[in-house]
């Protein structure tokens, strides 16, 4: 089961905490939906972490290049 749990904050306040993932297959289309969610939560000055990523996710993350972009840091108090 590939899973992880988003959480985007406005400042130091989680504003969306939530699970994302499927529970038959872990894909690269997971992968870019994440970083296209982070790149648009960035525009708004927002900020988002991955936390709890299940061993499947972090290992297309880190094909894709993308482990240190969408988990690297302190999450979001409340994550």
């Amino acid at each position: 089961m590939a899973h992880a749990h988003v959480a985007i904050a406005l400042g130091d306040r989680v504003v969306a905490l939530g699970p994302v993932g499927h529970e038959h297959h872990c894909h690269l289309g997971l992968v870019d939906d994440l970083a296209l969610l982070h790149r648009a939560v960035g525009r708004f000055g927002w900020s988002m972490r991955l936390c709890r990523v299940s061993p499947e996710l972090a290992e297309l993350l880190e094909l894709a290049g993308l482990t240190e972009v969408l988990t690297s840091g302190e999450p979001p108090r409340g994550a």
